[in-house]
């Protein structure tokens, strides 16, 4: 799943990027987030749209590869450089060999209220992606039928983390990096240098709506029998989406077992769509900022700043030779 809310399915506090709906190495670009889906050139940069514009995001990511036995077989580095209508990610392979980046690419879905859309590959791509400052961005999608749209804005916060090192995800309070995650660095003290910066990022989504891909689809014959499969005493909300609002979908809003919404505020659904049943995310209509202050609760550094992304590849080269 990649439509990116931040969710990917790994790990709720990054996003997955995929080059052709491919990697699951967790790359934590909360850039769009997005999918890796252009141009391919020789020196493993990519580059989306035709466009110019002198604003410009610039920041990196970074994402691993775990084989069958959960060892770490593959670590790249993203450079990425987002402006209005053209985005250039740059990727480079710190440690083993991509092994899945041939996969076929994969239709997706975006369905809401009198909305629908759908995109082989990328969806964010497919959006009109928009840059409004340094450190913010807004997505917007449009249904083909009747012209409504989705939009989705999202503000990175910088945080400071030089001459301070990351802590585990397990930790009340600091903050955590992709070196906290592999196991090669995770349980090395690593200060950062003078200058070093990572990124969280706030969200703003202006209506619910529920995001799947063909790889999502089910045995269930229809959404009654998905129900039934949940737990006994689950509460559903049951809704219409789509343009004409003729697509019949339902979400799991409460599941006494655990909590049942992410802290992005997204909850387990399905849709029964074109006469198959597909397990979807749901992503509700709000606004959710990512706490900042590592002083106060722990921060997820989703990605970095050139003087922390340097630091980092060196500690990573150092540790998988």
């Amino acid at each position: 799943m990649s439509f990116g809310h931040n969710i990917s399915r790994q790990d709720g506090a990054v996003a997955t990027v995929r080059k052709a709906m491919t990697l699951n190495k967790v790359l934590g670009i909360m850039l769009l987030p997005m999918v890796i889906s252009g141009c391919g050139e020789d020196d493993g940069s990519y580059v989306i749209g035709d466009g110019t514009n002198n604003k410009a995001i610039e920041i990196v990511a970074f994402g691993f590869n775990t084989d069958k036995n959960q060892k770490v077989d593959y670590i790249e580095r993203a450079d990425i450089r987002m402006a209005t209508g053209n985005t250039r990610i740059t990727e480079k392979p710190l440690f083993g060999k991509d092994s899945t980046s041939n996969s076929k690419e994969v239709m997706e879905y975006l369905l809401a209220d009198k909305f629908e859309f759908s995109s082989l590959g990328s969806t964010q791509l497919a959006a009109n992606t928009n840059v409004d400052s340094a450190l913010k961005y807004h997505l917007l999608w449009k249904d083909s039928n009747n012209n409504n749209t989705l939009r989705k804005d999202v503000q990175y916060r910088p945080i400071n983390i030089a001459g301070q090192a990351g802590v585990g995800s397990n930790k009340a309070k600091g903050f955590t990096t992709i070196l906290n995650k592999l196991p090669g660095t995770q349980n090395k003290t690593l200060v950062f240098p003078k200058g070093a910066q990572c990124y969280t990022n706030a969200h703003k989504v202006d209506r619910s709506y529920f995001e799947f891909d063909d790889t999502d689809v089910t045995n269930y014959r229809d959404l009654t029998a998905w129900r039934s499969a949940q737990y006994r005493q689950a509460k559903f909300a049951n809704v219409n989406v789509g343009s004409n609002n003729t697509i019949a979908a339902s979400i799991l809003v409460e599941d006494p077992r655990d909590g049942y919404e992410t802290q992005y505020g997204t909850f387990p659904g399905a849709v029964q769509y074109r006469g198959k049943v597909y397990e979807a995310v749901v992503n509700r209509a709000r606004e959710w900022p990512e706490n900042e202050d590592p002083n106060k609760a722990l921060v997820y550094c989703e990605n970095y700043n050139k003087i922390a992304a340097d630091f980092i590849e060196a500690e990573i080269k150092r540790a998988y030779r």
